[in-house]
């Protein structure tokens, strides 16, 4: 989730990686089948390098809110 996922970066350092998405958008759902699931992408995430968060706009409108832009699908910093 995005506020534990800030919290951590806070504390650690790193920045924060976040993916923003809806059910609703297919570009998403095409974004989340290839770019998330991209063995490099997963590696990359699994060095731990930053903290990560996938807010899905429509479930999380709190975390939503807190994000630069409403544009989906989204990769943050």
């Amino acid at each position: 989730p995005l506020p534990e996922a800030l919290d951590a970066a806070r504390r650690s350092g790193k920045p924060v990686l976040v993916f923003a998405t809806a059910d609703r958008c297919g570009p998403c759902q095409q974004y989340k089948k290839d770019a998330l699931n991209d063995p490099r992408v997963v590696a990359w995430i699994g060095e731990g390098r930053a903290h990560v968060a996938h807010v899905e706009v429509d479930r999380q409108s709190n975390a939503a809110a807190l994000l630069p832009s409403a544009a989906i699908p989204m990769t943050y910093w």
